[in-house]
């Protein structure tokens, strides 16, 4: 955790709710807690939930184990809303706090999560064990741990643990390839020199890689994990050497002769395609994403209809390229994430830890993994269950596991705000000719002044701009 996020959080709800020092065990990690009778008279009528991305329909039958474990909630009618798009939502969740009409339980992203730090209560532990929360959780959770300092009344100093929120699953970074075209999968970014190399054909690319957000989707979440694999955790450092070698060595993929990914942007601008069209029509041989990522190459084969070169026979997946096969270089994978949060503003927060300290349990856990087909366990005690398998039936070689490679660091990247960090990354890679150690200091800059006006209140009248 940044010492940023560190000084921004509240553990409000912890203070609130007595400090507890002492953490409380909650019992075997994969039965729910007991239903807490002495809020039977306290059910709402009504309990609001805002998420993103996922569908609605997907929580039904965690709602249903909610009810069936706290039977006093059973005629309190639950309110899900769904919202596509980070951006759209954030501005929507922060009009709706401020109009006092805040949901009782929210989520938010890995990265981004500041700007409601001071809107939601940590998660105490007597409704969640932290202990429990770090031994059951995969690693890379326990960035949603709080500590903090306190003295007892006898003056020595104590340490209280609580949690920002709770995870229903991940995403990382793998290879998506056509078998057609590649049969033998590099294993570290050099080696994509040498299958560059053999490519004699001006009409196709080996990797969708090099270019800008409008034409690789995933741009900004490719730059973060190049940034982490070469040691650099946070946007403010991206412009140090080390940093700008990860920039070059995106952008160098465009610059390759022999990979001719620049020369189709023209096919691209009209036909309004981008780099997942041209995998799916056999243009392009590799393509990085999430698992996902998946849907929307199954939704460009369908676009490309007669013109698609890919099919599902030929889709396979492969875990994402390191910089050095040396066990003694460790590995890095970039980690996407979202978590529900308690809001301040709800008018039932019993009953919003209620809900997430059941979240918090296999059986919830379960749930989400089997509703949500392309997220990765929170939980380690069912990623063995996933790890064998397709992601879906019908494409048996896109398999979880390459997404699951446990030799490697699952680590979240500090963007400051998401969506600076991604009109960053359009801004570094708009044009070809640009002085990439320049841009990255302006991108830094502009994404520092964002998030002082956003999330510390700083000259919130004075605007950020980012100028070539």
């Amino acid at each position: 955790m940044s010492p940023k996020k560190l000084i921004v959080l509240t553990i409000a709800g912890v203070l609130g709710l007595g400090a507890m020092i002492t953490i409380a065990l909650l019992g075997n990690p994969g039965d729910p807690p007991p239903a807490d009778e002495d809020t039977q008279d306290q059910a709402p009528e009504s309990f609001s939930i805002w998420i993103l991305e996922d569908e609605t329909a997907g929580y039904s039958d965690i709602i249903t184990g909610f009810r069936d474990r706290y039977p006093e909630y059973a005629d309190t009618e639950f309110e899900l809303t769904k919202f596509p798009d980070w951006e759209g939502y954030r501005r929507l969740l922060l009009l709706a706090i401020t109009d006092g009409n805040s949901p009782d339980v929210f989520m938010v992203p890995n990265n981004g999560d500041d700007l409601f730090a001071s809107k939601t209560f940590a998660i105490p532990p007597e409704a969640v064990s932290v202990d429990d929360f770090s031994k059951n959780f995969e690693r890379v959770f326990d960035e949603l741990v709080l500590t903090e300092t306190l003295t007892d009344e006898e003056g020595n100093a104590v340490e209280s643990y609580a949690l920002k929120g709770i995870p229903m699953g991940y995403e990382t970074l793998a290879l998506y390839y056509n078998f057609r075209q590649v049969r033998v999968v590099p294993e570290t970014w050099s080696e994509f020199s040498e299958d560059i190399a053999e490519n004699d054909s001006p009409d196709y690319a080996p990797v969708g890689l090099g270019l800008g957000p409008d034409y690789v989707p995933l741009t900004p979440d490719i730059i973060q994990l190049l940034l982490l694999q070469n040691g650099i955790n946070t946007y403010e450092n991206m412009g140090e050497s080390v940093g700008l070698a990860a920039l070059s060595g995106y952008r160098s993929f465009a610059e390759e002769e022999k990979n001719p990914v620049r020369s189709m942007r023209e096919k691209m601008d009209a036909l309004y395609l981008d780099v997942i069209d041209l995998f799916a029509r056999g243009e392009i041989g590799m393509v990085v994403g999430y698992p996902s990522t998946l849907e929307q190459i199954r939704e460009a084969i369908k676009r490309a209809d007669s013109e698609a070169e890919l099919s599902e026979r030929f889709l396979r997946t492969a875990t994402i390229p390191q910089l050095s096969t040396d066990p003694e270089t460790p590995g890095r994978n970039l980690v996407s994430y979202r978590y529900f949060v308690a809001s301040r503003f709800s008018d039932t927060p019993d009953m919003a830890f209620d809900f997430l300290s059941y979240l918090a349990w296999q059986e919830a856990q379960r749930a989400y993994m089997e509703a949500f087909a392309y997220t990765l366990p929170a939980l380690r005690a069912l990623e063995t269950e996933r790890r064998e398998d397709a992601i879906t039936d019908d494409i048996p070689r896109v398999r979880y596991e390459h997404f699951l490679d446990s030799t490697v660091e699952r680590a979240s990247f500090d963007t400051g705000l998401p969506e600076s960090f991604d009109t960053g990354m359009r801004f570094l890679f708009e044009r070809d000719d640009t002085d990439l150690g320049e841009r990255a200091r302006k991108t830094a800059e502009y994404i520092s002044c964002e998030y002082s006006r956003f999330v510390e209140g700083e000259n919130p009248q004075s605007p950020c701009i980012l100028v070539p």
